[in-house]
Formats: C-alpha cells, structure tokens, sequence
C-alpha cells in the first residue's frame, strides 16, 4: 500500500454516491461540503461540552482515554 492508498476497513470505505470523497458515515451526506459542515458543527458542540464542563479544568490532565472520549463525543455521530 502507498502513502495515497485507502487504508481498508471504515477508514477506505467512502459512502455511496460520493464519488469517494466522503467517508462512509451514519448521517448518509454523500457531499464534501455537506460532511465539511456537520463535522465542523458537531466540533462547534463538542467544544462548547467541554469548555462547560467543570471536570475540565486547568490541573486537567489530558490522557490517551480523555482524548479519545473528545474524538467520539465529536465524530461518533457521524462516523461508525
């Protein structure tokens, strides 16, 4: 495989209809645009989450887990 292959599983699997250039995703977008949108909307909510969340705070430490948990709460809605 090449640097500019598709890995295999969920990673190179593109939703129909887009011409491969959206990822597979729950919501069914099959336009860039449209995935470019809802990812930067769920980021938007995403930040606003933890920014209020009081658990967050500056002695936070932000391990491998915690990180892991912000990557789903922002794209588990729309990627497998």
């Amino acid at each position: 495989m090449s640097q500019y292959d598709a890995p295999a599983g969920v990673e190179g699997d593109f939703q129909p209809g887009s011409r491969k250039r959206v990822l597979r995703n729950l919501l069914g977008i099959k336009r860039k645009t449209e995935m470019d949108a809802a990812e930067n909307e769920a980021l938007k909510a995403a930040q606003e989450k933890y920014y209020n969340d009081p658990g967050i705070t500056d002695e936070t430490r932000f391990t491998a887990e915690l990180i892991c948990g912000m990557h789903r709460e922002w794209l588990g809605g729309i990627y497998e």
